[in-house]
């Protein structure tokens, strides 16, 4: 059991982007998560390494802030649920990359 988190590069004007560019920075920020967590252990007895599980994808996304009384900001689409299942298909400690990423 625990969280997962979403990180987005690009969300730039459309004569910004630099796909490459961002796609590469995510690797980066994945691989530096996976290395942060190599020396991190769980107060339990006997202490337990703490993993994590990254999946990257690339595509079109829809954003945007849902809700009044809690405002909310959200990313949508294709794009995320890929990425989610490559979260969900990857080895602990592992980075997991689509097709998509891979072809960049």
């Amino acid at each position: 059991i625990g969280d997962a988190y979403i990180c987005c590069a690009g969300l730039l004007e459309e004569g910004e982007k630099n796909e490459k560019s961002d796609a590469l920075s995510c690797l980066s920020m994945a691989q530096a998560m996976v290395k942060a967590t190599e020396d991190l252990f769980a107060p339990t007895n006997p202490p337990e390494r703490i993993q994590i599980r990254v999946g990257i994808h690339v595509g079109d996304i829809y954003a945007g802030v849902l809700g009044q009384a809690i405002p909310k900001f959200s990313v949508y689409g294709n794009a995320v649920n890929i990425a989610a299942r490559m979260e969900q298909t990857s080895e602990p400690s592992k980075i997991h990359l689509s097709k998509e990423f891979h072809d960049l």
